[in-house]
């Protein structure tokens, strides 16, 4: 009896492990793949950060599953602001002063055009120097050459402009009297705002201090009718229109800061005289306040910074009182904002479950435009990582991954739901400044079939909720329980059977 019982050991014993090493191991080739769930991973960090892993194609055939990861800066607005900035005084200003023959037209009684702009520069030079005691200041004059009816070779030539003081003077006295001088020695009749802008620039230029706040102010009464560009000719044209802009543009680009007065270009109701069309090279009738506006902009769009249009007195006014209160108060600057928008040190880490890091293959199948990957899944932690040192507004990045079924895997796996990733985490900085750390399990998941594929389930509701009687994850098998059943009873059976005859025939002897 013992001896049965021993061997009906070994017989379970042997067919349980036979039973286990068939559910343990299974063939590439006998298994089908399917999609059993193609939820997509969505996951916001910061304000503007987005990241997406979704399922992008499966082979059956080949059974591979490629996974596409993507990482993107939603940020689209404007990523500069103009700001209004106080504090930095005026290092360094050259004032450019016109002295054309209208400079001595009658604004008001015996009041000159002319006086009433010296007289009001010399009041904002007082001011500039209680201001900040260290500032230097040059004078520079322009119009036109003095000329002969006969002589037109030096009129647009540097002959139309003259600096009036030596440089950049720290002496107010000095450069009261050079503002004083304006005119005196009788410049042309013409306007050369051109050389004018060309000698100014070359003055602050030749200053040694980069670092002091640089003005430019310009004080005209009239528009451009003479440039270097057009030389020996008068006349109201694009082409000087064009050259003087190119002028102003070449010192704003050098980081100088300009402001304009425009005096008497137009009447106090804003209108303006015609040119002439014997001095006019446009094609349609164009007012001087028009041509103006073409290159100095207007005063609440304008081109080059700050220009102010004055009518007969309010001269006075604009130039020492507006004027001086843009340069110690008040600065409109553009600041460069895109760092506040921008994400960096971004780290996104893939994790995958143990069972797709022992049966499935990892492999890379692109590069992403922005940051590095894992060449392989780090099995310290079962995760591959997606370093991504700046993602700037409006950029983004991805790339795509293979998972291929080995040749020969674990048979547990098979007719189980299998997410390709267990969680997602990322950790970032926005502005600068760490974010909030970000994580989902959220994950596509694929089957394993004997036999036809299994068809692919209808996309779940956008509202789930968790139902507390089914386990999150399917329960691993390892064989069949009902066939092991049957075999483990007929094996019994059979051995009380043959007991019971083998015990029969000893007694009939």
């Amino acid at each position: 009896m013992k001896k049965c019982f021993k061997i009906f050991a070994v017989l379970i014993a042997t067919l349980m492990f036979a039973s286990y090493v068939f559910a343990a191991e299974a063939n590439k080739d006998d298994v089908t793949l399917s999609v059993a769930s193609r939820e997509e991973c969505i996951i916001k960090f910061g304000q503007y950060g987005e990241f997406e892993k979704k399922l992008v194609q499966i082979d059956e055939e080949n059974k591979t599953i490629d996974i596409k990861l993507i990482a993107r800066n939603t940020y689209n607005g404007s990523t500069t602001s103009e700001q209004t900035t106080t504090g930095e005084l005026p290092g360094e200003v050259v004032l450019l002063v016109d002295s054309s023959n209208s400079m001595n037209d009658i604004v008001t009684g015996t009041t000159t055009r002319r006086s009433l702009i010296l007289n009001a520069t010399n009041e904002l030079v007082d001011k500039l120097f209680d201001l900040n005691s260290n500032i230097k200041i040059g004078v520079v004059e322009f119009s036109s050459t003095t000329r002969t009816e006969t002589s037109y070779a030096v009129l647009g030539t540097d002959n139309d402009a003259k600096a009036l003081t030596s440089g950049m003077v720290n002496d107010k006295s000095t450069v009261k009297s050079a503002v004083s001088s304006v005119g005196n020695e009788g410049m042309g009749a013409y306007t050369d705002l051109d050389i004018g802008l060309k000698t100014a620039d070359a003055m602050l230029s030749a200053s040694t201090d980069s670092n002091s706040k640089k003005y430019l102010i310009v004080l005209t009464d009239g528009v451009p009718n003479v440039s270097e560009a057009t030389g020996n000719s008068f006349e109201y044209s694009p082409a000087v229109t064009n050259a003087t802009t190119a002028r102003l543009t070449t010192i704003k680009n050098k980081g100088i800061n300009i402001v304009s007065v425009l005096a008497d270009v137009s009447y106090s109701d804003g209108t303006s005289d015609v040119v002439p069309s014997s001095v006019s090279k446009y094609t349609d009738e164009i007012t001087h306040k028009q041509i103006a506006e073409e290159i100095f902009g207007t005063t609440t769009n304008p081109k080059f910074g700050p220009v102010y249009y004055a009518h007969g007195t309010r001269v006075t006014d604009t130039i020492s009182n507006t004027i001086y209160e843009t340069l110690r108060t008040t600065q409109t600057i553009t600041v460069d904002e895109i760092a506040k928008y921008t994400l960096s040190d971004v780290v996104i880490k893939d994790f995958f479950p143990q069972n797709i890091v022992d049966n499935f293959d990892f492999s890379k199948l692109s590069e992403p435009q922005i940051g590095t990957v894992s060449d392989s899944i780090d099995t310290s932690d079962r995760s591959i990582t997606w370093s991504i040192p700046e993602l700037k507004p409006g950029q983004s990045t991805e790339f795509t991954y293979r998972l291929s079924l080995k040749d020969t895997f674990d048979g547990e796996i098979i007719d189980l739901n299998l997410p390709t990733n267990e969680k997602v985490t990322i950790d970032y900085k926005e502005g600068d400044k760490p974010g909030t750390p970000q994580e989902s399990t959220k994950s596509p998941a694929v089957k394993l079939t004997k036999g036809e594929p299994e068809p692919e389930p209808e996309p779940a509701p956008d509202v789930k909720k968790d139902d507390p009687t089914v386990a999150p994850t399917p329960i691993p098998r390892t064989g069949s329980y009902l066939w092991m059943s049957v075999i483990i009873a007929t094996i019994f059976g059979l051995s009380v059977t043959t007991y019971g005859v083998i015990k029969s025939i000893k007694l009939s002897r």
